[in-house]
């Protein structure tokens, strides 16, 4: 009988190792304002806003290519509201994993197209210049 379900293999994107990037983020040091910010607040108080959770776990694994599960354990050990089903649920939604839907890129996507983003505005404001 063929493994199905949850005993079949994943695909997993390659990471890449956490090292001093990681190191940076979980010190606020990454030189992105809104992602430092929550970081310290998370270091500061043991909480952080629901937004500022989701900017900075799509920054760890999107922009930094960093595994989220060194992302969550990180947020384990310091929110004050910790729920573990809670907690590795929103990782992984923040974070997108690739599912079959989303093909097999070896990374995941960002949650912002900061390319396609100043292109709009461009775009609006020599409309709105005409």
């Amino acid at each position: 009988m063929k493994s199905s379900g949850l005993d079949t293999p994943r695909l997993e994107p390659r990471w890449d190792p956490p090292g001093e990037r990681f190191e940076r983020w979980c010190l606020g040091l990454t030189g992105f304002d809104l992602v430092d910010g929550g970081m310290r607040q998370l270091a500061g108080t043991g909480w952080m806003h629901n937004r500022a959770r989701m900017v900075t776990a799509s920054f760890l694994v999107k922009h930094l290519h960093v595994d989220w599960r060194h992302g969550e354990a990180w947020f384990a050990g310091r929110l004050v509201d910790y729920d573990p089903a809670e907690n590795e649920g929103n990782w992984q939604w923040y974070c997108r994993r690739r599912l079959a839907k989303w093909g097999t890129d070896e990374n995941p996507r960002p949650m912002l197209d900061l390319a396609a983003e100043a292109a709009e505005a461009k775009e609006r404001y020599r409309a709105a210049s005409r």
